[in-house]
């Protein structure tokens, strides 16, 4: 249960819905009450009025009520002091609701705090753990639940998406305290303070080199708070040549030709050919042709440091360039004939053209 509302307070502290409860009953019968005195007291000055004899008839001399026209005012006073006290009631319950949620917090500690999230988690060695005690400093910071309850949330989703695992549009961040149960020896577990992780996060697609640094990005170009020395990953294939400068984390990575490698390596899982994994490269310096035209755009290395023309970017393709389609193909078969191996130790291997050919001088 979260503690946040005039609902669940009066769950825990019944007392206090008793209170609640008396007053409404208090408003009712004074109601009643109030129309009753009006109707007595209408019956009181029309006795006064009448005529003590009929053969005689004599003014009846005016109390003090009737002369200050206390009869006629005193239901409206009673009303107005009765609506008074009901606001200032409900003016202390809602001034006070703060502190008592913190009064039950405090007497009714929950147990360690859990924190769950809701998609895959990423992949990485260490990075949940990290998370979670990113989360668990963040709300120690932050401060206490109660009327901070909304702040600390705010403070946590803005810690979560400056790691740059997640996109801030998509992420959710959300804490309850739920009622205590019984486990399985039959003891009370206490309330439970459970903070969710609502949202995707950013996975691990390739790397971007820039300068001497491998750094991790995800398939549309975040960059991800992880980074590795060049060549020292071998797993995920690196984009090369596009130029690439550093920028923040989270942010996306500014390279020529960087969209383009990441296009190509995901058609390239899509497809899931048996020899993918033997690509470490996609080398994008001469994407569009813009340092030698003629020359292939795209460069795939494999893990042999072997170079294979596949030519332009993916829906770029022109003149007799091969579609993608085909280029895996030929690709194929080039493996089947070689046990499974890719790329040429004599030079490179051309599969942007109609037949697969080796151009020794690109060796």
């Amino acid at each position: 249960m979260e503690l946040t509302s005039e609902r669940d307070l009066c769950a825990l502290l019944p007392p206090l819905n008793m209170t609640y409860f008396l007053e409404v009953e208090f408003v009712a019968g004074l109601t009643n009450w109030l129309k009753r005195q009006t109707k007595d007291a209408r019956k009181t000055q029309a006795k006064a009025t009448k005529p003590a004899n009929k053969k005689s008839p004599k003014k009846a001399s005016a109390t003090s009520e009737e002369r200050f026209g206390w009869v006629e005012a005193k239901p409206f006073v009673l009303v107005a002091v009765g609506v008074l006290g009901l606001g200032s009631t409900a003016y202390g319950w809602w001034a006070s609701e703060p502190h008592l949620i913190n009064y039950v917090n405090r007497h009714h500690a929950p147990t360690a705090l859990e924190i769950k999230f809701t998609h895959t988690m990423v992949n990485v060695d260490g990075i949940q753990s990290q998370l979670e005690q990113l989360i668990r400093t963040t709300l120690a910071d932050a401060g206490p639940t109660g009327d901070h309850a909304y702040a600390s949330l705010q403070h946590v989703h803005t810690s979560l998406t400056q790691s740059g695992w997640f996109d801030p549009e998509h992420l959710r961040v959300q804490r309850d305290l739920q009622s205590s149960s019984i486990d399985e020896q039959g003891n009370e577990t206490g309330l439970r303070d459970v903070v969710t992780v609502a949202g995707p996060m950013r996975q691990p697609f390739a790397l971007a080199r820039i300068g001497d640094t491998d750094i991790l990005i995800d398939q549309f170009g975040h960059r991800l708070p992880v980074e590795y020395e060049k060549d020292s990953v071998a797993v995920i294939p690196v984009i090369v040549g596009s130029g690439s400068v550093d920028t923040a984390v989270g942010d996306s990575v500014r390279g020529i030709g960087l969209e383009a490698g990441l296009q190509l390596l995901a058609f390239l899982r899509e497809q899931d050919p048996k020899w993918l994994a033997q690509i470490r490269k996609i080398d994008v310096t001469n994407v569009d042709g813009r340092h030698r035209y003629k020359e292939p755009h795209l460069l795939l290395i494999t893990d042999k440091n072997r170079p294979i023309a596949w030519g332009r970017a993916v829906g770029s393709e022109s003149g007799i360039d091969n579609p993608p389609i085909e280029k895996v193909r030929l690709l194929d078969q080039y493996a089947k004939q070689r046990s499974g191996k890719i790329g040429d130790p004599m030079g490179l291997l051309r599969i942007d053209q109609p037949l697969s050919t080796v151009d020794r001088r690109g060796g």
